[in-house]
């Protein structure tokens, strides 16, 4: 039994460190998102946890539309979000109009801030929700 509870520890340990750092995912309540982490999904604070692309969820891009979808692969959980314009530099501020399933609710409108645009990444900041985006 002990050993089965050190091999349980040891793979959560493994999970957690796959990912971006709690303190990371929290970041923006305390009044910034921590932009070294680079892996594309959705952020919310506290401990609602994350829904990013490490863990075989698909990332599809639109940027004629300006919009960002993360989906799981049977549409059990997905967050679909159209921007009001193109967030490309720090500092912009856009409305993110966002529709999920299955996943912590964010509001149906959120205004959103660039904190963070390098290469082909781009860091959003909220009070209900962080993004990290591939640039459109």
């Amino acid at each position: 039994m002990k050993r089965y509870l050190m091999f349980a520890a040891s793979a959560a340990a493994l999970f957690l460190a796959a990912g971006c750092s709690e303190e990371q995912k929290t970041a923006a309540v305390f009044g910034g998102f921590d932009t070294e982490c680079r892996t594309v999904g959705l952020y919310f604070p506290g401990a609602l946890g994350s829904f990013t692309e490490e863990y075989g969820v698909q990332v599809c891009m639109n940027p004629q539309r300006r919009t960002f979808r993360l989906q799981d692969s049977d549409q059990s959980r997905f967050a679909h979000v159209v921007f009001s314009s193109v967030p490309s530099v720090v500092s912009d501020r856009v409305t993110a109009e966002v529709t999920v399933r299955g996943l912590a609710a964010v509001g149906s409108s959120i205004e959103m801030e660039v904190v963070k645009a390098e290469g082909n990444r781009v860091w959003l900041s909220s009070e209900t929700v962080n993004m990290i985006i591939p640039a459109l």
